[in-house]
């Protein structure tokens, strides 16, 4: 995903970190969105504010892309209970499975995975799947908990937030006064960005099925 973030702007990609419930992206500037970023330096609320509203086309996308992860954190909880239900669950989850934080949910599924002896094909595509699936969380809260405009002169889409926690946690600092921080995405990539995360969605849910099935059922 290509963004940056700012305060005023800063360019990132979406290296994450994990606090509480947040996958945030951490600094990284990349030399395409520096341009963008000219734009915006200094702009304030004001002026992001005033920026154009996204098409509804642009939001369906972002819809079914949080959707899709809602699935998927449903289908993660599922197949850790069935896990745990058929006895492969490594024992160290098997008091705790219950009350796991979403942030750990994807690496205790990956652990059980590759603790089962699959055929190595089978296990290669499964972990392939989790690791997208964790890639596309970073982009998943930045859709869900900031507040999206068309950037005013260029094909993209700025994401805002005013989340002071957010800011230290990226930048180290608290925002200046009448500023925002901004992720930025190119406008194009956001269908591309919707349609993997249901394809995701999918095929994980067809995966937690067979584990759900093979649970062992009271008679």
């Amino acid at each position: 995903m290509r963004s940056h973030v700012s305060g005023a702007q800063l360019a990132i990609n979406f290296a994450m970190i994990i606090e509480d419930e947040a996958v945030l992206p951490t600094e990284s500037p990349t030399p395409e969105l520096e341009a963008a970023n000219a734009e915006l330096d200094g702009a304030d609320e004001a002026y992001m504010r005033n920026a154009p509203r996204l098409t509804d086309a642009q939001l369906l996308d972002i819809a079914k892309y949080i959707q899709a992860y809602n699935y998927i954190e449903l289908n993660l909880r599922r197949a850790i209970d069935a896990f745990a239900a058929s006895g492969v669950l490594p024992e160290r989850y098997n008091s705790k499975y219950r009350k796991l934080r979403t942030p750990e949910l994807i690496a205790v599924v990956a652990e059980t995975v590759a603790s089962r002896r699959l055929p190595e094909a089978e296990e290669e595509e499964l972990l392939k799947l989790l690791k997208d699936i964790e890639e596309g969380r970073k982009q998943r809260n930045i859709f869900a908990h900031w507040a999206p405009r068309q950037h005013p002169t260029r094909p993209m889409i700025i994401f805002m937030s005013k989340d002071e926690n957010d800011a230290m946690r990226v930048r180290g600092v608290y925002l200046e006064p009448g500023r925002v921080a901004t992720a930025t995405i190119y406008a194009e990539d956001l269908p591309k960005f919707a349609s993997k995360a249901v394809q995701m969605d999918y095929f994980f849910a067809l995966e937690v099925g067979k584990w759900v099935d093979s649970m062992p059922r009271e008679s």
